[in-house]
């Protein structure tokens, strides 16, 4: 059973299939009837141009698509082509849409539309749209009597809630990643449990179980190759959760709880120097080292700590001396 979650296993395919059967729902209530038929032809050259373009994952190609089909749905209820399209047209779809990163989307498409038709009207229109930078916001992170309460609490509730929070935790995985394994996709060794994430957003990657590798080799022991790890659906896990975050008096704030497990252990292993840059991309799926710098607020923190504590075992010795060139100098000697 292939297990689907909101963030990953996103195909394509199943939207262009769909493409003229379903009407679309903006964030803002406002509703558009599906685009028509002749309309996904376009859509499929735009699919098969990304692919050429570079190395996308489905889950981009998936978003990227959403967007151009609300477009075209746009377009066509004002009786135009997305052709038709000028600079005011855009900026009204931007303004309507009103979605994260909806520029950024919005040019790749004109990227698109100039390639496929040369008209230098969609080079000056992606010329003049501008990609509203985002403020980055500070990440929520748990401490280690965080993580140790919230582990307890999912073992008061559930063992295999316990394990899922255990992996997520140590691995850093996207919970995604985790719910999508089988069993063949864990190994046990003399270290503990070696992870092959399969079904991913980036791309694939293996993981080490170290702290928590019994409680998972308890949790697989007599599974078949083909089983799932766990069980349940995402929002199982999820409401489950939210139990144990209460039941522990973790933050109310939070909101992405899984993924605070991911941010909570790249920093740990950020600000101990365990891995190196690269090798953090890779542990964690990043393509660019643009998410390390997510967490430069913290690790600048310690900059200050590990220097006071290089130069600590030598400031007596400094001040003292300073001390004594001020009383020589004054004389009081």
């Amino acid at each position: 059973m292939m297990r689907r979650h909101s963030t990953l296993n996103r195909d394509p395919n199943t939207l262009l299939r769909n493409w003229s059967k379903r009407e679309i729902r903006l964030r803002n209530g406002r509703v558009l009837p599906a685009p028509s038929e002749q309309s996904k032809q376009i859509a499929i050259e735009f699919v098969n141009w990304l692919r050429t373009r570079g190395d996308y994952a489905d889950n981009s190609v998936f978003r990227y698509l959403i967007t151009l089909r609300k477009i075209i749905s746009w377009a066509e209820l004002w009786e135009k082509t997305i052709f038709d399209l000028d600079y005011g047209d855009f900026i009204r779809i931007v303004n309507e849409l009103h979605e994260s990163d909806i520029q950024v989307v919005i040019k790749v498409i004109l990227k698109f539309l100039y390639d496929k038709t040369e008209d230098i009207k969609f080079k000056r229109i992606y010329d003049k749209i501008k990609v509203t930078k985002k403020k980055r916001r500070m990440v929520d992170i748990l401490n280690e009597e965080h993580i140790r309460s919230l582990i307890e609490a999912c073992a008061r509730i559930d063992y295999e809630m316990k394990v899922l929070v255990e992996v997520v935790y140590e691995t850093g995985a996207r919970v995604g990643e985790i719910l999508s394994l089988t069993a063949k996709d864990v190994e046990f060794d003399e270290y503990g449990a070696k992870i092959y994430i399969r079904r991913s957003k980036s791309e694939f990657r293996a993981v080490r179980v170290i702290l928590y590798a019994n409680d998972l080799l308890k949790l697989c022991d007599g599974l078949r190759l083909e089983d799932m790890v766990f069980k349940h659906e995402y929002k199982y896990y999820l409401r489950k959760l939210s139990e144990a975050w209460k039941m522990a008096g973790l933050p109310r704030e939070v909101r992405r709880k899984f993924h605070v497990l991911r941010h909570t252990r790249a920093t740990e292993l950020l600000r101990r120097r365990v891995l190196s840059e690269k090798e953090m991309m890779l542990w964690f799926g990043w393509k660019t080292r643009g998410m390390l710098d997510v967490y430069a607020h913290i690790t600048m923190s310690d900059v200050e700590e590990r220097y006071l504590s290089a130069l600590i075992p030598n400031i007596n010795n400094n001040l003292r001396n300073l001390v004594v060139r001020s009383v020589q100098g004054a004389g009081y000697h």
